[in-house]
């Protein structure tokens, strides 16, 4: 018998004989006996994890996100170089060879260049082109969530006005005093905490929820983590620039700290990307997608 599936259990996995595996483009990355996917799988560096549905594993390796066109291009080669791998596979292992393989013939310029220095452009235009995907969907990820903007911009004002309340020596048009001193270092350093506590939250709650795709793209070795954490912090660092630039402007124009804005800005600012790079580091070695 035929039968088509698309997420099966283990038992009903454990019941084939022979599978098929397909992939988006119509891409065979296996077809053979069920006895024989994982051991080819794990012969081009894809090893099931132990306690793990191997449909469930198959299936994820294949398996494209076609909501955006750019990630799903740049999801689609690990996916070709699999089906590559099979047709090797398949005429060594089983003595046929069904399906047309790829090949890329490169030959030595005038300018003598070889194949290994194009081979080797062509590779790192690649890596240019996943992290310039990975960058635009962290981009387009951050702006969409106006919700976390809007509460972010609210409190970094209040938190600012609420500040400068608090130290009535610190307060607009009074001059600077020797006793006001301490006051002037508690405004600055509860300030500076809490901007680092607010991009350090918002950073670590953001990879918590993003953990289970992240794993199962990584899965398929579209990118690699420093890929994913640098495109993070390139997208959230200017953003958490702006909400600190807004807490310092409001708290110059609310309290008289004689620093200048450009230099609180900027020491507030590297709090905030410190704070922001702490979160994704933690969230990144939390063990599941769940705080």
């Amino acid at each position: 018998g035929l039968v088509v599936i698309h997420q099966p259990r283990s038992s009903v996995w454990h019941g084939l004989d022979y599978v098929m595996l397909l992939a988006s483009g119509g891409l065979v990355c296996f077809c053979g006996p069920k006895d024989e996917a994982l051991n080819f799988f794990a012969s081009v560096g894809y090893v099931c994890p132990p306690a793990t549905n191997p449909a469930e594993f198959l299936v994820d390796l294949v398996s494209v996100d076609s909501e955006d066109e750019e990630t799903e291009k740049e999801a689609l080669e690990p996916i070709r170089s699999l089906a590559r791998n099979f047709a090797v596979y398949q005429k060594n292992t089983f003595g046929t060879h069904t399906y047309k393989r790829e090949y890329t013939i490169q030959r030595s310029n005038g300018n003598g260049a070889n194949q290994r220095s194009i081979l080797g452009n062509k590779r790192l235009g690649y890596i240019v082109r996943r992290f310039a995907a990975l960058v635009r969907r962290s981009w387009r990820q951050s702006i969409r969530n106006w919700t976390i903007h809007a509460f972010r911009a609210a409190a970094s004002i209040g938190n600012a006005v609420l500040l400068a309340q608090i130290f009535p020596t610190v307060q607009k048009g009074r001059p600077p005093r020797a006793n006001s001193v301490a006051d002037r270092v508690a405004l600055l350093s509860f300030g500076a905490i809490n901007m680092c506590f607010m991009a350090f939250m918002k950073t670590i709650t953001l990879i918590a929820d993003e953990k289970p795709v992240v794993q199962r793209e990584q899965a398929r070795r579209q990118y690699s983590s420093l890929e994913y954490l640098a495109a993070k912090v390139l997208v959230e660092v200017p953003i958490d620039t702006v909400f600190t630039g807004i807490f310092t402007a409001v708290l110059k124009l609310r309290s008289g700290v004689s620093i200048t804005w450009s230099r609180v800005t900027l020491v507030f600012g590297l709090l905030t990307t410190a704070g922001s790079t702490l979160g994704l580091m933690l969230g990144s070695w939390l063990p599941t997608g769940k705080l």
